[in-house]
C-alpha cells in the first residue's frame, strides 16, 4: 500500500517493510516506528529541537542517527529525510543461530515501547521479579514472577510523560528496593516507594535538567545513603540527588560536562580518593565526560575523553585485571565499543574499540563464562541482537556473540532469572513491545578449596577431625563431591550449598592426605582441588601451607597409600595330549 505522502509499505512474514518516498510533511521530516504482529505501523512527528537524547531518539528515528541528523541538523527545515535504510529493520534475529553458551530468548510481554527493563526480588519472595519503563503508554509495569517461574500479570503506574530510564534499588533503607526513574518530556524525575508485596505508592516527582535520560546509584556524599544521579540531554550536565533516607532527596546541584548531548552516566571512584566520580556519555559531541567527586556530593569540572560515533550508553569494569576502574562505551553510528583504561593518576588512557553490531545503543558487563574476566553486553538495535564479548583479561574483547532478540533492543541488563548462580541476558524491546530473556547455559569452570580443624583443638587426639570442601565459583549449589585419602575413595556426598563438611575419627585421618574431587554438571566443569589437605597430630593445611605429614599415633602405624597389587597371570593349562592310536598289526 502507499501513504500519502508517497510511502510504500508492505507486510512481509507478519512485520511490516517501509521503503521508499519520503517522510517529510509541510517541510519537517516525520518519524517512523516498525512494530511487530502484535503491534503496528505508527508515523511520529519529528521531535523538537530539545528532545531526547537517549533511548528515544533511536526507538523513533533510527535512521535519523545513522545518516548523522544531531540536534543542530535536525532543525535544519529544508533537509530531507530518506528512510532508505528502513527495511533492515525488518527482523528475522530471532531465527539466527543462538552460541551454544546461550539459549533462545523467550519473549515476555511489556508495555507499549518499553525501553527500559530492571530486575530484582521486588516483594521478598527471593525470585526475580521485573520491572519495564514503557515510553508510548507513560507508565512503569511491574511484574512478579510466580513459584512456577513465569511472570505474572503486571501493575500499572503513572509515570509523567515519557520514561525513558528505571533504577531498581532500596532509596529508603527498608530492605525493600524502590523504583527511580526518568519523565523526558516533564524534565523530572520521579520515585515508586515500594510498600511491600510488590506494591508501590504512587509516583513523586522531583525537577532535573532537560530532557533527563540515563540513572545511576550510588553514595555520593559518603552517608550511607543510596543517593542517584542523572544525565540531562537537553541542558547538557548532570544532576546529582542526595537521599534523605525517608525516599525524598535534595539536590546536590547541577554540574556541566562541557560536550554536547548527554545520553548515560555511570560511577565509580576513578582516582582512588574515596569518593564516588561519574563518567557520561555524549551522543552529539561522541566524547565522555569525566567528572571527579569533590565531597558533598559535588563534581569537578569535566574532563573529556573521545569515543566511537554518537557514544549511547557507558559502563564501568576492571577489564584488564589492574585494579583501576576502566570504562568502556558502546557507539550506534560506529557500531563498536570503545575502551580507556583507568591509569594511576585518576585519568584515562588513549581508546580501543572493538566492533558491536548495528547501532549499538544500550551496554552492561558481567562474567559471563566465569572465566573471573569481565565481558560486556550489547544491545544493537537496528540487527534486532545482543551481542556478548567476551573479556580475555587484559583489556581486550573477542568477536561478538549474537543472539537475536524482539525487534528493537533498548536496553540490556544483567539478572540471574533462573536463579542457577550465572548472569542471564533480559532486553528491553520497544518496537515489538517485549522483553527478551536469555538464559546463560555456558559451563563454568570450577575449582575445591580443602579446609579443615580439630574438633577438639586442645586435646586433638580425643575429637575428631573436619575436612571441608568448598567449590568455587560460590553459585555451584549442586552435584556431587567425592572425597579421596591416600589415593583411595572414601566417601562421596551431595553439595548442599557450595561447601560439603565431612567429619572422620582422629585415627582414621592423621597421617592421611585428603584430595576432594568434583565431579561435574551439565553447567559446570568438574574439578579437583589443587592441593592435598594434610591431617597430621596437631596441625591441618596443604603442603603450601607448610603443612607435613607426621607419624599417626596409631599402635599400628596407618599405611600410606595402597599399592596396587600386580595382577598374576593365570597359568595356562597344558594342552592335553592326544593318545597315540594303537599301531596296526601286520599280518
Amino acid at each position: 500500500m502507499r501513504t500519502d505522502s508517497g510511502i510504500c509499505m508492505e507486510k512481509i512474514s507478519g512485520f511490516v517493510k517501509v521503503y521508499g518516498g519520503s517522510l517529510r510533511t509541510k517541510d519537517r521530516p516525520r518519524l517512523c516506528a516498525v512494530e511487530s504482529k502484535m503491534a503496528y505501523l505508527e508515523l511520529h512527528q519529528q521531535l523538537s529541537a530539545d528532545s531526547h537524547h537517549g533511548r528515544k531518539t533511536a526507538m523513533f528515528s533510527p535512521f535519523m542517527i545513522a545518516l548523522g541528523l544531531n540536534r543542530k541538523t535536525r532543525k535544519r527545515a529544508n533537509r530531507s529525510f530518506f528512510p532508505e535504510g528502513l527495511s533492515n529493520l525488518e527482523t528475522k534475529a530471532l531465527m539466527t543461530a543462538v552460541p551454544a553458551a546461550f539459549a533462545n530468548a523467550s519473549l515476555v510481554l511489556g508495555g507499549r515501547s518499553p525501553v527500559a527493563v530492571a530486575c530484582g526480588d521486588i516483594n521478598g519472595d527471593n525470585l526475580i521479579d521485573m520491572a519495564t519503563v514503557n515510553f508510548l503508554d507513560n507508565s512503569i509495569w511491574v511484574a512478579t514472577m510466580g513459584t512456577d517461574g513465569k511472570f505474572q500479570m503486571p501493575k500499572l503506574y503513572a509515570a509523567g510523560q515519557n520514561p525513558d530510564s528505571i533504577l531498581l534499588k532500596d532509596f529508603t533503607g527498608d530492605n525493600k528496593p524502590d523504583i527511580v526513574f526518568t519523565s523526558t518530556s516533564d524534565n523530572k524525575v520521579g520515585i515508586l516507594i515500594n510498600t511491600g508485596n510488590g506494591v508501590f505508592a504512587d509516583a513523586r516527582f522531583m525537577d532535573a535538567g532537560t530532557d533527563p535520560n540515563g540513572l545511576v546509584a550510588g553514595d555520593f556524599n559518603n552517608d550511607t545513603r543510596l543517593d542517584f544521579a542523572v544525565a540531562n540531554g537537553g541542558s547538557n550536565n548532570t544532576t546529582v540527588f542526595l537521599s534523605n533516607g525517608n525516599g525524598t532527596f535534595t539536590s546536590a546541584g547541577n554540574f556541566v560536562t562541557w560536550a554536547n548531548g548527554a545520553s548515560s552516566v555511570a560511577t565509580g571512584d576513578f582516582n582512588r580518593d574515596g569518593k564516588l566520580d561519574l563518567a557520561v556519555t555524549n551522543l552529539d559531541s561522541n566524547q565522555l565526560s569525566v567528572l571527579y567527586g569533590v565531597g558533598g556530593g559535588k563534581m569537578s569540572s569535566p574532563t573529556t575523553y573521545p569515543t566511537g560515533k554518537s557514544p549511547y550508553s557507558v559502563v564501568v569494569g576492571d577489564y584488564n585485571r589492574d585494579g583501576l576502574a576502566d570504562l568502556a562505551t558502546c557507539n550506534s553510528v560506529s557500531q563498536d565499543v570503545t575502551v580507556v583504561y583507568g591509569l594511576a593518576s585518576g585519568g584515562f588512557s588513549t581508546s580501543t574499540s572493538y566492533p558491536s553490531g548495528g547501532m549499538s545503543i544500550a551496554m552492561t558487563s558481567s562474567d559471563f563464562n566465569g572465566d573471573g574476566f569481565l565481558d560486556l553486553a550489547v544491545s544493537n538495535f537496528q540487527e534486532s541482537t545482543a551481542c556478548v564479548l567476551l573479556g580475555q583479561g587484559n583489556g581486550k574483547f573477542d568477536a561478538p556473540l549474537k543472539i537475536g532478540v524482539a525487534p528493537g533492543p533498548t536496553d540490556v541488563i544483567v539478572a540471574d532469572v533462573n536463579r542457577d548462580g550465572k548472569p542471564d541476558i533480559v532486553t528491553a524491546d520497544a518496537i515489538s513491545n517485549n522483553t527478551a530473556i536469555i538464559i546463560n547455559n555456558s559451563a563454568w569452570p570450577t575449582s575445591i578449596a580443602m579446609a579443615g580443624n580439630f574438633t577438639n583443638p586442645a586435646s586433638p587426639a580425643s575429637g575428631q577431625v573436619r575436612i571441608i570442601a568448598t567449590m568455587a565459583p560460590g553459585n555451584v549449589t549442586n552435584g556431587s563431591i567425592k572425597l579421596y585419602r591416600d589415593g583411595v575413595a572414601y566417601a562421596a556426598s551431595q553439595l548442599q550449598g557450595n561447601s560439603i563438611t565431612w567429619t572422620v575419627n582422629y585415627n582414621d585421618a592423621v597421617g592421611r592426605a585428603f584430595v576432594a574431587v568434583y565431579e561435574g554438571t551439565a553447567g559446570f566443569w568438574a574439578s579437583t582441588s589443587a592441593e592435598a589437605l594434610l591431617v597430621n597430630k596437631s596441625q591441618i593445611g596443604t603442603p603450601s601451607q607448610g603443612v607435613t605429614l607426621t607419624p599417626t599415633p596409631n599402635p599400628t602405624p596407618t599405611p600410606g597409600r595402597p599399592v596396587r597389587p600386580t595382577p598374576v597371570r593365570p597359568i595356562r593349562p597344558a594342552r592335553p595330549v592326544r593318545p597315540t592310536p594303537p599301531r596296526r598289526k601286520t599280518r
